[in-house]
């Protein structure tokens, strides 16, 4: 895999760009233009909007969605309101194999990802290893990003997130103490 220009080694059982970055390919004969190639954030969430829009469908408000459809890009189209940001929970386990591997909370948009324990990465230094940025040198818009990405996890760890969800656990289920 390549991260920008950068050869990627795999990755897949982490919550860094290698891991979570994958191309949504969609093949649709009399659908989607051929050729079309779209940036905008696609979250899994935005699966059960699109298909239902598809079919001439909405969600019903009841099911209380996160998603955006985006099925206006699968038609060549431009979309009113392309999702801003993503938000991940990020958690390979469990498994006898994963013990390695931790659950990663984290939000982001096209040009940082903020971890829930506060970590901020600009995603355009293109680091497959994901270095920090130090809070002190923090830019206008890393601080912007920080507040948009912040709303957006807390928005979504509100009930009904079941309250043991928020406890860190390890491999075997065991609450992290940090």
């Amino acid at each position: 895999m390549r991260l920008g220009t950068l050869p990627v080694p795999g990755g897949k059982g982490l919550p860094t760009q290698a891991g979570i970055r994958v191309p949504l390919i969609a093949n649709w004969p009399g659908g989607t233009p051929a050729g079309v190639v779209n940036a905008d954030l696609i979250d899994a969430t935005d699966f059960l909007p699109t298909l239902a829009a598809l079919v001439g469908r909405t969600v019903p408000a009841e099911w209380h969605t996160e998603g955006n459809s985006f099925a206006p890009q699968l038609l060549g189209e431009r979309n009113p309101h392309p999702r801003d940001w993503c938000f991940f929970w990020y958690d390979p386990r469990p498994g006898s194999d994963k013990e390695q591997f931790t659950r990663s909370i984290f939000a982001l948009d096209h040009h940082f990802k903020l971890f829930r324990d506060g970590r901020l990465f600009a995603l355009s230094l293109l680091d497959p290893t994901e270095q920090f940025l130090d809070p002190a040198n923090y830019t206008p818009a890393a601080r912007a990003a920080q507040a948009k990405l912040t709303k957006a996890m807390d928005r979504l760890m509100q009930p009904p997130l079941a309250p043991a969800a928020l406890t860190e656990v390890d491999a075997t289920g065991k609450p992290i103490k940090r």
